[in-house]
């Protein structure tokens, strides 16, 4: 055996070794760098764009890692396959900040380093346009680096207050307040968020739905939300002020709305607002509401979503106000960077249909949520699968 086959044999234990992006055309993610290869079957032998196969092995007729890889997984076949036959994924990838924004090409140098108060930041020069740019492409005018900003949201959200943030903060001479905190938790969960929302998800047909006491603004509120049973995506939430009585119907249009369709079968307790909501939403569907701890079915997925986001209520007084950015990011944190037990470690984005390419999670949807903002000039590199 080969170097190559051990090296194949490690994408088996990647949850997304290798995604089908239309008949005879594969997607792979390198293994060293965060940047995928393209594989072709051509009359049932393979073709790589990884450097391996294009500078030493495409004459000789051996295979790279990939080719082992793709072949093991997905074994060539004709090129007759149905659309239907296709696996519906979104590869988000990671941002190629060396990327020029105005012309667009990669020939960067870079030159020296622009110092800010609070951090520095490198400065390139693109030699195909003769101009310099200092790229922090959805970071921009904050007072604090990516680096910095990025461990706030992963403090923030790992039941870490604010205050216990800064704490931490100082112990790396990084200067930062509580508000600052906050701001920028809701801030980049804000771009997040919106970015988010417009990506496709593949999920199943059974849902739940539940609520749980919350505070805003100090007063008595109830959150309300809608998972999928398959892959914990939380699809949609509303703030209501009353439990068992007020309409949630917009809660069912709105998971309706980011699903793409309707369920199957809605799973929740007894309170009389969920059965009058799936009959006028939901006609469809059956309505399970018997759920009990001792009856035949029980809620305890949707429980546990509702322990964790205890855990980050918890250590707050009250949210200020219904739409806050704070359940956004809770929403972005559930579902695209924490991991879940229950799925095999994996995220429910992940089970959805969604590769989120990079270390940081967050980095990666906030850059790629920014780009539209250089859509004009630098397009957004979203692949359909």
């Amino acid at each position: 055996m080969g170097w190559r086959e051990p090296g194949a044999e490690l994408y088996d234990l990647l949850s997304d070794p290798a995604a089908l992006v239309s008949t005879g055309h594969y997607v792979v993610q390198s293994q060293t760098e965060y940047c995928d290869y393209d594989i072709w079957t051509r009359c049932y032998t393979w073709a790589c764009t990884c450097p391996d196969h294009t500078y030493n092995r495409h004459d000789t007729g051996h295979v790279c890692k990939h080719m082992f890889a793709v072949s093991t997984i997905n074994p060539p076949k004709s090129n007759h396959m149905h659309d239907s036959e296709m696996p519906s994924i979104v590869i988000v990838p990671k941002v190629d900040t060396h990327q020029c924004i105005h012309c667009g090409l990669f020939d960067t140098i870079s030159h020296g380093m622009r110092h800010n108060k609070n951090y520095d930041i490198e400065r390139c020069l693109y030699k195909s346009c003769g101009k310099t740019y200092s790229v922090n492409i959805g970071f921009e005018r904050l007072s604090h680096g990516p680096d910095t900003v990025v461990d706030v949201l992963n403090m923030y959200h790992n039941e870490e207050s604010s205050r216990g943030a800064v704490a931490t903060l100082i112990e790396r001479d990084i200067k930062i307040t509580h508000q600052t905190v906050l701001n920028q938790v809701c801030n980049m969960a804000e771009k997040a968020y919106k970015y988010a929302s417009t990506l496709p998800i593949s999920i199943g047909s059974s849902w739940r739905v539940d609520e749980m006491y919350t505070k805003i603004k100090g007063k008595q509120n109830y959150l309300y939300g809608i998972i999928d049973d398959k892959t914990r995506f939380w699809l949609a939430h509303i703030i209501s002020p009353n439990n068992g009585t007020d309409d949630v119907r917009p809660l069912f249009a709105n998971a309706s709305v980011r699903a793409g369709s309707n369920p199957n079968m809605l799973i929740s307790d007894g309170a009389k607002n969920f059965a009058s909501a799936c009959t006028k939403e939901y006609p469809d569907a059956i309505h399970i509401s018997h759920i009990h701890i001792q009856n035949d079915l029980n809620n305890n997925k949707m429980e546990r979503f509702i322990g964790r986001i205890r855990v980050r209520e918890k250590t707050m007084l009250s949210l200020k106000r219904p739409d806050s950015g704070i359940l956004k990011g809770m929403c972005i944190h559930y579902n695209f960077v924490r991991g879940h037990m229950g799925i095999g470690n994996a995220t429910p984005a992940h089970m959805a249909g969604i590769r989120v390419r990079g270390i940081s999670k967050w980095r990666t949807l906030i850059q790629n949520g920014a780009k539209r903002v250089y859509s004009a000039m630098w397009p957004v590199h979203v692949h359909m699968i």
